[in-house]
């Protein structure tokens, strides 16, 4: 019985022991006494010099914005230099879809009721030229003027 009263008073020691230690950090850290953690006064920021030659572009449009601009504008025209001049007049032309294979990636199309499939470069009689073709869109070229077809 006098040995289990000697190892209680003896751990209640340690634990009181190990709990100030804990408590004595803690309370020393918050007070900034502590040689390791004070770094003495900031220093002003130095710029960061750029070694690698990059350099960010931060005037792009807010990705999370509700009134964003689509990727693709219904037509892509050069800057007015000018008088404008007329308007190519455009036949009935509908994007279907893309198709990839082992001969590259082609482009599914309706002109006036008639299906074709061209590629990248191809001119359909002399009319017009697709110019890119993309899963959802199509840019096509007559007369230099430019215009996006989507699905």
């Amino acid at each position: 019985m006098k040995n289990k009263k000697i190892t209680t008073v003896f751990l209640i020691i340690a634990v009181i022991l190990v709990w100030g230690t804990i408590i004595y950090k803690i309370l020393k850290r918050d007070t900034g006494q502590t040689g390791k953690g004070n770094a003495g006064p900031m220093k002003k920021e130095e710029p960061v010099q750029n070694r690698t030659g990059y350099h960010l572009l931060l005037d792009y449009a807010d990705p999370f914005s509700l009134e964003r601009e689509p990727a693709h504008s219904s037509s892509e025209e050069g800057p007015a230099t000018g008088p404008l001049p007329e308007k190519a007049v455009w036949p009935g032309i509908k994007y279907n879809g893309m198709v990839s294979s082992v001969m590259g990636i082609k482009a599914s199309i309706t002109v006036e009721g008639k299906s074709l499939i061209l590629k990248t470069g191809d001119n359909f009689d002399n009319l017009f030229s697709v110019a890119k073709i993309d899963n959802d869109s199509i840019l096509i070229i007559k007369e230099n003027e430019k215009k996006w077809f989507k699905k």
